[in-house]
């Protein structure tokens, strides 16, 4: 009896170990204005995501995959697909200063299609910025906090300028 008392104890500690190093660790920022620097990254899984108050955006490789997103990101690299290369690979390396484009490409879309007409909206505050030094500041139409969420190993530094 004992030793199935130790082995049930054993699983029960595996059990635990399992849960507590399967769970998502997450960074969590607040602010008003944001900055989101894109020189110096790589390596940005397809699957990594960045959420802006409740809209998720979600990195994705496959051209063919981001159809059925509704908000997408590409990852520093981006397989194209189709019939004549489904046997193989072909792609394209991103720069990641396009990430920032389509961040504000997929902001734009929410504030036309998705937020009350009356809502604060997200802004760019200096889109010049992202062309010029890789960097992207975000912040609403209002002033207003708002949060950005991310998995602990976003490859992309965030910064709250303005709490």
């Amino acid at each position: 009896m004992d030793r199935k008392i130790q082995i049930s104890f054993l699983a029960i500690i595996c059990t635990f170990i399992l849960f507590v190093s399967c769970s998502s660790k997450e960074n969590h920022y607040e602010g008003k204005i944001f900055e989101l620097n894109f020189n110096n990254v790589d390596n940005i899984q397809t699957g990594a995501w960045i959420k802006i108050d409740d809209w998720k955006l979600t990195h994705v490789r496959s051209m063919k995959r981001g159809v059925n997103e509704d908000f997408t990101l590409p990852t520093d690299y981006v397989v194209v697909d189709s019939s004549e290369t489904e046997q193989r690979a072909f792609g394209s390396s991103v720069n990641p200063k396009n990430i920032g484009l389509h961040i504000g490409r997929n902001l734009k879309d929410i504030n036309l299609n998705r937020l009350p007409e009356d809502a604060p909206k997200y802004t760019i505050p200096n889109p010049g910025l992202l062309a010029a030094a890789g960097v992207l500041r975000l912040a609403k139409t209002d002033s207003s906090s708002f949060k950005i969420t991310v998995p602990e190993d976003y490859p992309i530094s965030i910064r709250v300028l303005e709490e």
